[in-house]
């Protein structure tokens, strides 16, 4: 499988100022028209791309959680939230945490 590489000043230009920063750089490509032969193979290269595709998307959903998470401690830092108040939020972020898992 090919993948993607975008010169990192492209990166830059395009997800510095974004909330959440995501590489792109590594996404899966689809396999050429040519690599596949049609048979049905149980390796077969779409499988491969599908099984790249879920791995990346797994990637990416950590990368924003983990974003997300960074921001949200930064701000509460910012604006000085009681250490009562932060301690609940973590508490309640790592529940809600807990309940997307499950489902």
């Amino acid at each position: 499988m090919q993948r993607v590489r975008l010169p990192s000043l492209l990166l830059t230009q395009c997800f510095a100022n974004s909330p959440v920063r995501r590489c792109y750089s590594d996404m899966p490509q689809p396999p050429d028209d040519s690599a596949c032969c049609g048979n049905g193979c149980q390796d077969c290269v779409w499988i491969r791309y599908w099984d790249e595709l879920q791995d990346y998307e797994r990637k990416q959903k950590k990368l924003a959680l983990r974003d997300a998470n960074k921001e949200f401690e930064e701000q509460m830092k910012e604006k000085q939230v009681d250490p009562a108040m932060k301690a609940f939020l973590k508490m309640e972020r790592k529940k809600k945490l807990a309940e997307t898992k499950k489902s």
